[in-house]
């Protein structure tokens, strides 16, 4: 996925994807989280440490690679750097160009005009001309003295320029949104001034006499010599093209969001781990660091990290083990098969275990407890009802419940990173 790409957009979407609200906090949180993870894909970085690459489409990243920038996009003092606030940064000038002189082509169309005007003909100009009555030119151009001839005219009714419209009407929609959530809380933000100048900038344009000839398109087209080649479209096809995925991808989410939230509170639970293991051994962070995750290039059924990522052990202890996994990777493993529990799969587990024995000690469970349509087995709108349900198990001797608590979760935890520590204290202590 480079920055800016030549290859066409597939709009190849199932029809059975759900349509997502045009506001909602927890969609807002899950595309933050997957623009991360495309963001690391995107970017492998030299480094003598920790090897970086890609292969068939999975990229290896070390874990604090993951959790640095998760600690950055969680940060609650100012407003995120979403796709509107890159787009609007460089796109104004362009946008301002644009505007002063967009490009223009000479197109033909034959029309009937007086017989002084004739300056071109075509072919069916001429057999037009051939089937009227009379011997000479002007018997055959009748009473009106008029002809077919063809005219040629300027219009700026061109693919690129179809698609900066279409740009720019998408790109006000989005400015709206970004400024109704942060624009309150962050009034003087450079990155909130940007948008609301640029949300000015494009409505100034929509209304502009010059382009109400511009037709809208009517699917997503393929890019032209233009879009291409000239440096102002070409920044034009660049945000249609971020902006047109942001669609798909909001969809996509949308539709899977049980599985997509999971994996934004499996890294929200590494980065609790990470906060919590600073605090008590240093070396234990550096050991627990060097683990590697595998990012898919492609949101498969909401998820981007590869079911083949290792959870490494964030004990402290040498004889203690300290794992964070989803639990469907733990039945994978077979750790749990022994105990009749009745466990979410889309649950992320804690787990605890002394090196010496192969019981579990200690075991915690995060399970989202998602309001749900009985017939799709799915999230309702409703995002009220999204909670979060943590329990705590003694494992040996014998299976016995420590503690359960259901919580009224953030449907970002994007958002809010310190969320889980208090829990994650409770649990490891």
């Amino acid at each position: 996925m480079s920055e800016i790409s030549d290859s066409p957009i597939d709009p190849a979407m199932p029809a059975d994807f759900d349509q997502p609200p045009a506001n909602s906090s927890l969609l807002d949180g899950l595309e933050r989280f997957s623009q991360m993870l495309d963001g690391i894909y995107d970017s492998p970085r030299g480094n003598d440490l920790a090897w970086e690459g890609n292969l068939r489409g999975l990229a290896c990243r070390p874990l604090s690679r993951i959790l640095v920038k998760w600690r950055h996009i969680s940060r609650t003092d100012r407003p995120p750097s979403d796709l509107i606030v890159r787009i609007s940064k460089r796109l104004t000038k362009v946008v301002e160009q644009l505007a002063r002189s967009p490009r223009t082509i000479l197109q033909r169309r034959r029309s009937m005009e007086p017989i002084n005007r004739l300056r071109e003909m075509d072919v069916t100009c001429a057999q037009w001309l051939v089937k009227q009555p009379g011997r000479t030119v002007v018997e055959k151009a009748g009473s009106k003295r008029a002809l077919m001839v063809v005219q040629r005219f300027e219009t700026r009714d061109t693919l690129e320029n179809r698609v900066f419209m279409d740009v720019l009407v998408r790109a006000r929609q989005q400015c709206k949104h970004y400024l109704a959530l942060y624009s309150t809380s962050f009034p003087s933000h450079p990155s909130v001034r940007e948008v609301k100048a640029f949300l000015k900038l494009c409505e100034h344009v929509l209304r502009l006499p010059e382009f109400m000839d511009v037709s809208s398109l009517p699917a997503i087209p393929q890019p032209n010599y233009a879009l291409l080649s000239e440096p102002r479209y070409h920044l034009i096809w660049w945000a249609y093209q971020q902006l047109i995925r942001q669609h798909l991808r909001r969809r996509h989410l949308w539709t899977y969001r049980n599985n997509a939230w999971n994996e934004v509170l499996y890294c929200a639970i590494l980065g609790s781990m990470r906060k919590l293991i600073r605090r008590r051994s240093l070396d234990a962070l550096k050991r627990a660091s060097r683990s590697d995750i595998w990012v898919s290039e492609r949101t498969q059924e909401g998820k981007k990290i590869d079911r083949g990522t290792q959870s490494p052990n964030w004990a402290w202890r040498s004889d203690q083990r300290l794992i964070v996994a989803p639990y469907r990777e733990l039945l994978a493993g077979e750790a749990l098969h022994r105990h009749a529990m009745e466990i979410s799969k889309e649950s992320v587990c804690v787990l605890m275990s002394n090196r010496s024995s192969v019981q579990m000690d200690r075991l915690g469970v995060f399970s989202p407890e998602f309001a749900c349509d009985s017939e799709k087995s799915n999230l309702v709108e409703d995002q009220s009802e999204l909670e979060l349900k943590f329990s705590c198990y003694q494992m040996h001797p014998e299976c016995t419940v420590i503690s359960q608590e259901l919580l009224r979760a953030p449907v970002d935890l994007t958002r809010k990173p310190g969320f889980l520590d208090n829990f994650m204290e409770s649990l490891v202590s």
